[in-house]
């Protein structure tokens, strides 16, 4: 589908990639960001040239870490229909790729393609906001693993496995997202404002 439609289909639930702001993980928004780009009162961002080289750099990462681990790699084409949660349909996430190891079984791969400044937050394990998206597609899939990858600078590869942790899916995401979803988007009820983060204050001029 058209990159439009598929972002407006977005707008019907919770993907995957809006989980790490509504809990507190990611530095590029907050759920009140989450909140007003659901209810249509935020204009979608805006395809730059850093978010088409993701999209062309995807497939060749993912098949870089089917040749470094000999693992089975299928690519995902972007802008299809989405996968959702088995009980709980409102949450939903696209897949980069489905990734299968012989000991391990089906696992989900995800891609990311990043600027050598950000080497250092790759150097010991993958970041929080990546982490959990990686746990909410495990969560969808019901798969037990996934891969977070990342091309550094365009000619480094980071890749780190990951289990699926059911603990934290259980207690922490799935209630906060559940509140998130039938408390504050459904009823028109703007989640609790992080005032120290760098976004809130052009969110509260949309929503204002």
């Amino acid at each position: 589908m058209s990159r439009e439609k598929w972002l407006e289909q977005r707008r019907h639930g919770i993907g995957a990639s809006d989980v790490a702001a509504i809990l507190g993980f990611s530095p590029w928004g907050t759920a009140l960001d989450v909140y007003l780009d659901k209810l249509g009162l935020k204009p979608p961002i805006e395809d730059n040239e850093r978010m088409e080289a993701g999209r062309v750099f995807e497939p060749a990462i993912c098949a870089w870490v089917g040749q470094r681990t000999g693992r089975q790699v299928t690519y995902h084409a972007p802008y299809t229909d989405p996968i959702r949660h088995p009980e709980h349909d409102w949450i939903f996430t696209n897949l980069d790729a489905d990734l299968y190891d012989s000991a391990k079984g089906l696992g989900v791969l995800e891609a990311k393609n990043t600027g050598i400044e950000k080497a250092g937050e790759w150097e010991e394990e993958p970041p929080p906001l990546y982490v959990v998206q990686l746990q909410v597609k495990l969560a969808i899939t019901r798969r037990p693993w996934g891969t977070l990858a990342a091309a550094i600078g365009g000619n480094s590869l980071r890749y780190s496995d990951l289990e699926f942790h059911a603990d934290f899916w259980k207690t922490v995401a799935l209630p906060r997202l559940e509140s998130f979803w039938f408390d504050h988007v459904l009823k028109e009820v703007p989640p609790e404002v992080d005032l120290a983060h760098g976004t809130t204050g052009a969110a509260l001029k949309l929503l204002y």
